[in-house]
């Protein structure tokens, strides 16, 4: 129906595909996901050549992609996506930004699903710096790096800096400022 009403290669048909991605993501099945992205990229690749301002939502449908790889057990090429996203954010923001933090985030997390736990730490910490930066007090973003964080210092075998780092998380979750913030 929306393909009668719009162009094929129209940003909104890009914008349907990905949720249709993310949505049979969310079911659980992200080789059907990984078609969707794929057809939304498309569009935006096309769209990105006309009109920079789609740039945003291509990064999203290719960290999107990245995700879907990570799930589908490639984190390799997974961590391709990611680290492309990641280069493209800094280009676009060059200082502290939630993007850059979310895909410092992202390639952390693929490097500690290669079983490179000490390089997936040094960008999850690489985020939580900036998350520290960007919110300054109690933020639901700083506690998910901590806890991130102290996650990879449990499977680096350093108990006590992972518990020290999920209790800050914990008490920051637990502050009246995160909790006012999340409602």
């Amino acid at each position: 129906m929306f393909q009668e009403l719009y162009p094929s290669n129209h940003s909104y048909i890009a914008a349907l595909l990905n949720s249709i991605g993310l949505s049979y993501k969310d079911l659980g099945n992200p080789a059907k996901a990984l078609i969707y992205y794929k057809g939304a990229l498309e569009i935006y690749q096309t769209l990105y050549q006309d009109n920079p301002l789609h740039i945003v939502s291509m990064l999203n449908t290719f960290n999107s992609i990245g995700a879907a790889y990570y799930k589908l057990g490639n984190t390799s090429e997974g961590l391709k996506y990611l680290k492309y996203v990641l280069e493209m954010y800094k280009a676009l923001y060059q200082n502290n930004n939630p993007y850059i933090a979310s895909a410092l985030n992202n390639v952390g997390e693929a490097y500690k699903g290669l079983a490179n736990i000490s390089k997936g730490l040094e960008y999850l910490e690489e985020a939580l710096n900036m998350n520290q930066k960007l919110y300054k007090c109690n933020h639901s973003s700083i506690a998910g790096s901590l806890d991130n964080v102290s996650l990879a210092y449990e499977k680096l075998k350093d108990t006590n800096k992972s518990i020290e780092l999920c209790k800050q998380a914990y008490l920051m979750c637990r502050s009246q400022d995160l909790i006012l913030q999340t409602l």
